[in-house]
């Protein structure tokens, strides 16, 4: 009795998947089934910002690996800032190497935040342009739109799983000849897919010029979860078989300031 009760069961999953495909119902599954701040509480955060090498540039001339030298606000949903923390006095010698590490530190988090951003901040459904077309193949949905500024026009194309989840993003320059693949990571926290990390390639016609791959150690703290080191490891064409690596840390997390008390910052 047991093995015809799981043998119908089988029959309508198959039934179900073989069915028509409902556009309504599969975006409605990319609005809810992500972890993202935007679907939070959360009205802003705070948190200060180091890498290895500020951190070690600390240790060596303050003894103090905690002294941070940015400090990233995020606004709900999708508005973030990077400002610049003072520290104690340096020599002028040491003083402008700590400023290119910090200009460095500067650069790794804004490149991360386009895909922090749809990954985790907004959320992916609201990337998804009006314009949006979407194709249904056997195995995945296909939704491409572009992205105006001015004369260019950005291509987007994303992947799913008939389930909704994101297997893999394109992004195509406007002249065509450059692309960028991404391929993100999730985990299931309770009910919802939360990002974990993702790998990318830069791609200039037909080759691969550089690639990374991100990952988050994403931790919960006052019941929403947030990213608390982001370790890099990067690989470009030019450099055969060499990475370099690093990890921010995300540490002093602040929620939900006075947008005076933001402004003063």
């Amino acid at each position: 009795m047991r093995i015809l009760k799981l043998l119908l069961l089988l029959i309508v999953i198959i039934q179900a998947q073989s069915g028509p495909f409902d556009e309504k119902k599969f975006f409605e599954t990319l609005q809810t089934s992500y972890y993202n701040l935007k679907d939070t509480d959360l009205k802003n955060f705070l948190v200060l910002v180091q890498n290895q090498a500020s951190q070690d540039m600390a240790m060596r001339y303050w003894k103090n690996k905690d002294i941070f030298p940015l400090q990233l606000i995020w606004l709900n949903p999708d508005h973030v800032f990077l400002s610049e923390q003072g520290v104690p006095a340096l020599p002028d010698t040491v003083a402008r190497q700590y400023n290119a590490i910090v200009d460095d530190l500067k650069r790794q988090v804004s490149g991360l935040l386009f895909d922090l951003k749809r990954f985790y901040l907004a959320g992916i459904f609201e990337t998804i342009s009006n314009n949006y077309q979407i194709d249904v193949k056997d195995r995945f949905v296909r939704v491409s739109y572009d992205l105006i500024n001015q004369s260019d026009t950005t291509r987007n194309v994303y992947y799913f799983g008939l389930n909704g989840l994101l297997l893999k993003t394109e992004t195509f320059s406007p002249d065509g000849r450059r692309k960028v693949t991404t391929k993100p990571y999730f985990k299931i926290i309770k009910t919802k897919w939360i990002c974990t990390g993702w790998e990318a390639q830069m791609w200039l016609d037909e080759n691969i010029e550089s690639g990374f791959i991100i990952t988050l150690d994403m931790q919960e703290y006052q019941n929403i979860w947030i990213p608390y080191n982001i370790d890099i490891v990067v690989q470009q064409s030019r450099f055969k078989g060499a990475t370099f690596t690093d990890r921010l840390l995300f540490r002093n997390y602040i929620y939900d300031q006075s947008l005076q008390m933001i402004k003063g910052q």
